[in-house]
């Protein structure tokens, strides 16, 4: 027996996380099943046998032959399941695909680092009128292949399991490739966030022989006119369009991330239409950041309750937000630094790349110490909700609030207040939904949606 090559698993607050890249599914195990992965892991080619004394011995077993049964039972539904590869036949399906958010809320509630973000370079081959980055990229000073090896051994040793490349253009660093082999020689999840203008098809190839988690791809428009115009590089559209599909035809998670914007607002439910055809889930911001230097993001903010109300609408019609809401808004504001970090192409370490401030740098601490002492992390993990601002708490439209709170940060010049969108895209969920939680004008999706 030996694992399957794109199984990934971490032990999580007594629980095993389990995530099968090919078959983009995921699994809850309780902490014996991070014992039988890895003896399988440590002796390829054992047998069922070799497991059940190794197991048995170690847990000092009484009632060996039915430990011997219930073993072999569940290593038969690994292998039906293809988490384990052997020649066993199929039986009965055991398990169940019921992970989601939960483990991201567990290791959240637990501070335990899941997620890490590796902003690779902020050089880029598109000038998009929205992006936040607008630093002059620092090649020189810009960590290299060594330094992110370093990085990626100690999120090894912290747990971490998913790790995004992105920038900028990641695939622009010149070690990038040699990075994201990296990521999987260390049973990482790879998830790769790209513009897709400028790949090779050399360098799409040995991405695509990677197997890599995800990919996701930056699309503002359903076509080359708004697209184009956002990234202000003729001809980005159809060259991203063309990277994007064979990713997809290749099999690997496919994702679209998009920015709802005055640019591309009348043209939204276009690009929503386009992945709808091709069967590529679609991510959609509201918000946009202000850039790194301060400057405002309003000229591409929507700044209207209406037409923040259209876009979410338009979503819940077409299946990429739910139809219904329930539960109350958490105290603190995301999950930046709870179960995620970020690093900039510097070595800094932020909370998230969408947080401005530093909280360390790997040329000057570890990674552990900064996860388990820094006291800006901290006192940004005391923020509570309410401290936004005095009417925030007590706000009968605060279970529909999702601030971003590096957005809030960087417009109210490193101020905890609300920023100049936060309540008019509050407004626009609160309209939509009912005070039972269901969308006022549902709408399911159906192909013929895309017809009109």
């Amino acid at each position: 027996m030996k694992i399957h090559n794109d199984v990934y698993y971490r032990l999580i607050d007594h629980q095993v996380y389990l995530r099968h890249v090919v078959q983009r599914k995921d699994y809850l195990f309780n902490e014996i099943v991070f014992d039988i992965l890895e003896i399988i892991s440590d002796n390829p080619g054992c047998t069922v046998e070799f497991l059940c004394r190794q197991l048995i011995t170690q847990y000092h077993v009484t009632d060996a032959r039915a430990f011997w049964e219930d073993i072999s039972s569940f290593v038969d539904g690994l292998i039906q399941n293809q988490i384990v590869l052997d020649d066993a036949q199929e039986k009965e399906d055991c398990f169940e695909n019921r992970i989601g958010r939960s483990v991201q809320e567990t290791c959240s509630e637990n501070r335990i680092l899941l997620n890490a973000t590796l902003e690779l370079t902020y050089r880029c081959n598109e000038r998009c009128i929205h992006c936040y980055i607008d630093d002059p990229p620092d090649v020189k000073t810009e960590l290299e292949a060594e330094d992110y090896f370093g990085i990626l051994d100690q999120l090894e040793e912290l747990g971490c399991m998913s790790i995004l490349l992105t920038g900028g253009e990641p695939t622009l660093h010149p070690d990038f490739l040699e990075i994201a082999k990296y990521v999987k020689s260390k049973k990482m999840l790879l998830n790769i966030y790209t513009n897709g203008y400028s790949i090779s098809d050399s360098l799409l190839d040995q991405i695509l022989a990677l197997r890599p988690n995800s990919i996701s791809f930056s699309f503002y428009g359903g076509d080359a006119k708004t697209h184009d115009a956002v990234t202000q590089v003729a001809g980005s559209f159809e060259r991203s369009l063309k990277t994007m599909l064979i990713c997809k035809c290749a099999g690997i998670d496919t994702y679209i991330k998009s920015v709802a914007m005055k640019q591309n607002f009348d043209a939204f439910e276009d690009l929503i239409k386009l992945a709808r055809r091709l069967n590529i889930d679609i991510t959609t911001s509201l918000v946009i950041a202000p850039t790194h230097g301060g400057k405002s993001a309003d000229p591409y903010r929507l700044l209207d309750p209406d037409k923040y109300g259209k876009i979410i609408r338009m979503q819940v019609q077409y299946g990429l937000l739910p139809d219904k809401v329930s539960g109350h808004r958490a105290d603190h504001f995301c999950n930046a630094g709870r179960n995620m970090l970020s690093f900039d192409p510097y070595g800094n370490i932020h909370p998230c790349n969408g947080i401005d401030f530093k909280i360390g740098n790997v040329k000057e601490s570890r990674i552990a110490d900064v996860w388990s002492k820094s006291s800006v992390l901290n006192e940004f993990l005391s923020l509570q909700f309410n401290q936004m601002n005095p009417e925030c708490g007590k706000c009968k439209k605060r279970d529909f609030c999702s601030v971003c709170i590096g957005c809030v940060y960087k417009e109210n010049g490193g101020k905890l207040d609300r920023g100049s969108d936060t309540c008019m895209i509050t407004e626009a969920k609160q309209s939509i939904y009912s005070l039972e939680g269901r969308c006022a004008n549902e709408k399911v999706y159906s192909p013929e949606i895309d017809r009109q």
